[in-house]
């Protein structure tokens, strides 16, 4: 195909170059367009090397471009009124950036089919030259893929995949066909294509693309040995890695991860070193426009085998403005760290690993809530501070704490405080990851028992999380921005058994979800797509979903959520030192009762207890059976008034059939703080048993647990 006849242009400005022997040369003849302001960077960081990105600092997108070994940054594209210049990619050799003019403007997000002028940048000289005159991007600001320093691949206008010859102009069809919804961009060795959205999908014979599954996030881009597929997985992270052949997903960077200067935590942009030897990216202190935010400019050395970051993130740009899609390019001979044969080929530890810990939880990273965090206190943290501890579930209905610590739920709920819950949905939103780990022990399996477990969400339409039992199964509910604003289809994310304790650990990152019980993976590594950029639950419940109908029964203890996702040895840990912990504690006593009522105090009327609302009411229960070795008649306080409405239980009537579980009163901080009505006449110096509310024969109602209003 006959190239475009296209004149050479001259550029305003002449360019930095990438060699260090005439970079103060042409330092005089291209003065800075700002100084950084920063120290300069350590000359051993990085080596001889060039970044260039796309910026506004001069009112339209310009391309700007840095020396590694340089304090200044330049102007490399002139002056162009009503255009913009993106998509900067740098030559193998260093030579060369090529660079997309569009018509200014949003030529990104949902407009991307908007052409423009393919143009090369010599930086030995500055002069430009252009190639084609119709040419897009694959969604947003990326372009091109360097396949040589002769061979350029991009998006003719129609959404064809062009071979472009750039010294003689010539360009032809790479891929079979045209892609009108954008276009395919492929990988180095043309084994692989993505398009804006990752796909990260394998190229057939002849040309023809097989569609693999969207994964989430944006802006995804290749290594040069076409291995790994690298992308923003979630709004401002994480920025992960996917391995081409297995489809193993990894993280690179966490949102806020501690390897980057203090303040900017929400990444963007990510771009890899044609060797796989720094990663670059864009970060903001938590602003998302990327055609309006304060991005700056970083770059971060990476192990060339894994490509997992080594050391602190190093700030190329320091410019209000919004400092974008930056490449980089190292010189070769520069220090490429790690050899093959030294670096873990695993998944990749982004957070320095914590030292081991024997008791429970087996990592503190992350935490958002903990409970309990010592007997039956619990704590809200965010980015490390405690912001809350205490005694912070507020019960409401058949709800209580054992004296072994656990949530008992007969019905009613626990549920942490609105301005507390905000916090913990808002620290699980900031990361775009989630760690939720609890004990499960439900009072029945049968396949008609259904209930929310847990539940951060303000309505059953409007949910952060949710995890819910249907019989034998458990299963989670998790928004992402790819779901509606309910959450997506339900997970099963593992099996319950009766009269069993459970220990469920859940971990999400953008990306893939996996699941453990007791240790044992459940879930491995399921991809669901999406981040967490929508979440703003401010209610935070166990036992009953806030304004939702449905109540749980059974037991929970043991909750940690946390703002990162556990790897399979933390989930594995935290089981066993949880199992450790338990089996320290003293057993709580109970028992099966099953007889009749031949006695029972009487109901006191809402005013005559005034301002409680709640009450205990004491029967006289004569035993039919039971374990344990019960006496034959036994007292027990059981739910009189519930939010002021009598139960079914103040109802009892001498004769009528019972089947309770049981346990002593004495040490229920809460049963012991309620109304007790205690009117029978046999001896009152007898031991008093709490209805612990979650009998088999409905003497509890569940219409009674009325959800709580806005």
């Amino acid at each position: 195909m006959p190239a475009d006849d296209m004149p050479m242009i001259p550029n305003r400005r002449r360019s930095i170059l990438v060699g260090p022997a005439l970079v103060l040369a042409l330092a005089a003849a291209s003065p800075p367009i700002s100084a950084i302001g920063d120290e300069p960077l350590p000359a051993a960081t990085l080596g001889d090397g060039l970044v260039v990105w796309e910026s506004n600092r001069q009112g339209e997108f310009r391309l700007v471009a840095r020396d590694l070994r340089s304090r200044d940054a330049r102007l490399l594209t002139g002056d162009e009124p009503g255009r913009d210049h993106c998509c900067a990619a740098i030559s193998p050799d260093g030579r060369t950036v090529a660079y997309l003019s569009l018509p200014a403007g949003r030529g990104g997000y949902f407009d991307g089919k908007l052409t423009g002028e393919v143009r090369l940048h010599l930086l030995d000289g500055g002069a430009e030259r252009r190639l084609v005159s119709a040419a897009r991007t694959y969604g947003e600001h990326r372009a091109f893929v360097w396949l040589s320093e002769r061979d350029l691949v991009f998006i003719d206008g129609s959404g064809t995949t062009q071979r472009l010859d750039v010294v003689s102009g010539r360009h032809r069809p790479m891929l079979a066909g045209a892609r009108t919804d954008f276009g395919w961009l492929v990988d180095p060795t043309g084994r692989w294509a993505t398009t804006g959205d990752p796909t990260f999908s394998r190229i057939e014979a002849k040309g023809s693309v097989v569609p693999a599954p969207r994964l989430g996030g944006c802006q995804p881009v290749f290594s040069g040995d076409g291995r790994f597929g690298v992308w923003s997985a979630g709004a401002g992270g994480p920025i992960a890695r996917l391995d081409l052949s297995s489809r193993r997903i990894s993280t690179l960077l966490r949102r806020n991860d501690p390897r980057v200067p203090e303040g900017f935590g929400y990444l963007y942009f990510p771009n890899l070193e044609r060797r796989g030897a720094a990663l670059a990216f864009a970060a903001s202190r938590g602003e998302h426009d990327h055609f309006t935010a304060d991005y700056e400019v970083f770059v971060v050395s990476t192990d060339p085998v894994t490509l997992a970051p080594r050391g602190q993130a190093l700030r190329i740009s320091a410019h209000p403005g919004v400092d974008r899609f930056p490449d980089v390019w190292l010189a070769p001979g520069e220090r490429l760290g790690l050899a093959a044969s030294e670096s873990e080929t695993s998944d990749i530890e982004t957070v320095p690993a914590e030292p081991s810990r024997s008791s429970w939880p087996a990592t503190l990273a992350g935490l958002a809530l903990l409970w309990p965090d010592g007997d039956r206190f619990g704590a809200v943290l965010n980015q490390g501070k405690v912001v809350e501890r205490g005694d912070l579930l507020v019960a409401e209905g058949f709800a209580w704490l054992d004296r072994r610590g656990r949530m008992s739920l007969g019905g009613g709920r626990f549920f942490l405080p609105p301005e507390l819950a905000a916090q913990v949905n808002d620290a699980l939103r900031d990361s775009n990851e989630l760690t939720l780990e609890l004990e499960v022990e439900p009072w029945s399996v049968a396949a008609a028992t259904r209930g929310p477990v847990v539940a951060l969400a303000n309505a059953p339409g409007s949910r952060s999380f949710a995890i819910h039992q249907e019989g034998e199964r458990l299963l989670l509910v998790l928004r992402t921005s790819d779901t509606g604003r309910a959450g997506g289809e339900p997970v099963e994310i593992g099996r319950l058994v009766r009269g069993k304790a459970s220990h469920l650990v859940i971990a999400f990152t953008p990306g893939r979800l996996s699941a453990w019980v007791d240790g044992t993976a459940t879930v491995e590594d399921r991809l669901l797509p999406g981040d967490f950029f929508h979440w703003n639950a401010v209610h935070l419940s166990f036992g009953g979903e806030e304004r939702g109908q449905d109540r749980w029964r059974g037991w929970l203890a043991g909750v940690r959520i946390a703002a990162v996702a556990a790897s399979a040895d933390e989930a594995k840990a935290s089981s066993e030192g949880w199992r450790r912990e338990r089996a320290m504690s003293a057993p709580v006593e109970q028992r099966r009762v099953i007889g009749r009522v031949v006695g029972r105090s009487a109901v006191p009327g809402l005013e005559s207890i005034a301002p409680y609302r709640e009450a205990l009411v004491v029967q006289e229960i004569e035993v039919a059976g039971s374990s344990g070795g019960s006496p034959a008649r036994l007292r027990v306080a059981r739910w009189g008034l519930v939010d002021g409405a009598a139960t079914s239980a103040s109802r009892a009537a001498a004769g009528d059939a019972i089947d309770l579980l049981v346990e002593p009163i004495a040490g229920n901080a809460r049963a012991e703080s309620l109304y007790l009505a205690d009117t029978l006449t046999i001896d009152p110096e007898s031991s008093l048993w709490l209805d612990v509310g979650l009998d088999v024969s409905s003497a509890v109602e569940e219409s009674l647990a009325v959800p709580r209003g806005p």
